[in-house]
């Protein structure tokens, strides 16, 4: 039979509140508390929201944001990006528009990424109706070797950094 330790060589429990708390559970006799109307109360007490509020809560938070993939002509990628680019103007008058970044691919630089974020999805719908959007798919398309691949898409996690 194995040998067991007793209660008196056991290491003493850190105070934590959960660890007080399960003391404190321990002492108190379940019908007891059951009868007082404890658990009752401090089930009462809590409140949960509804599965419908979390979804509504996570959608608020959810940030709309747009990918754009641009696969130019060979040797074009950098006068695609520049293109794009020049659309900046456009996108800076767009309050809703919270960051927009051409960025030209280093493993392939001859694709070019317009990433965008949006302050909800009103912004994002103007925004692929308005002038920037205009500008580019006006003028960079004869330079691509394939259709642009549009990805409108939800942030999932992000970090800013601060001006």
């Amino acid at each position: 039979m194995a040998a067991s330790r007793s209660d008196s060589n056991r290491k003493p429990r850190r105070a934590t509140p959960f660890n007080t708390a399960c003391q404190v559970w321990q002492l108190m006799p379940w019908k007891a508390a059951q009868s007082n109307g404890l658990i009752a109360a401090a089930l009462a007490s809590i409140s949960f929201p509804s599965h419908q509020q979390r979804k509504e809560r996570r959608e608020d938070m959810a940030t709309p944001a747009a990918v754009v993939s641009f696969k130019a002509k060979a040797g074009y990628g950098e006068e695609v990006a520049r293109l794009i680019s020049n659309a900046l103007p456009h996108v800076e008058g767009e309050t809703g528009t919270t960051t927009w970044l051409v960025l030209r691919s280093e493993a392939d630089p001859d694709t070019v990424f317009l990433v965008d974020l949006f302050a909800d999805q009103k912004s994002r719908d103007a925004h692929f109706n308005g002038e920037a959007a205009k500008l580019i798919f006006a003028t960079v398309p004869p330079l691509l070797a394939d259709a642009p691949s549009i990805h409108p898409s939800t942030v999932s996690a992000q970090k800013t950094i601060a001006d």
